[in-house]
């Protein structure tokens, strides 16, 4: 369990809060994982889109992302997994606290891509209200996507 947010996020922790407000933190904490981790790979959609023919660049962007999702999915399991335990076994509540949801050390830029993921995602549950993640998004709905998180982006780092 040594997956954990920046210092900031850890400072968000809940404190002494009764099971069921830790359940829903953590429950909330795993969502967030989640929607990170599809974000990122809409990111990822959309470098490859933007850089069509810059085989180098895509390459290396695609290293950095998929690690960030493997990384992610695989944190994401693990936290489920845990709270499940910890809904049969009450004992195991202080380990939802001690969680800790954090990508490799050595990813320089991943606040940036958690937050071009995080708006990513907020401009497809804009966009596409209802409609599932498990379907495919075509190229022209990516480039709408990158508009929509794009303008969100940038309002939202003025």
């Amino acid at each position: 369990m040594n997956f954990s947010w920046s210092k900031s996020k850890a400072e968000g922790r809940p404190s002494r809060k009764s099971p069921e407000e830790l359940i829903a933190w953590f429950e909330g904490e795993i969502k967030r994982q989640d929607d990170i981790v599809y974000g990122t790979g809409l990111f990822l959609e959309a470098v490859c889109i933007l850089h069509a023919g810059q085989d180098g660049v895509i390459e290396t962007y695609r290293k950095q992302l998929r690690n960030i999702m493997q990384t992610g999915k695989e944190a994401s399991k693990e936290a489920a997994t845990l709270l499940e335990q910890a809904r049969q076994d009450a004992s195991k509540l202080s380990l939802l606290e001690q969680f800790r949801f954090t990508f490799r050390e050595g990813q320089s830029e991943f606040e940036e891509i958690v937050k071009r993921a995080e708006a990513l995602v907020a401009a497809y549950q804009k966009l596409f209200p209802g409609r599932t993640r498990s379907q495919p998004c075509s190229e022209e709905e990516v480039l709408r996507l990158i508009e929509e998180a794009s303008e969100a982006f940038a309002r939202a780092n003025k």
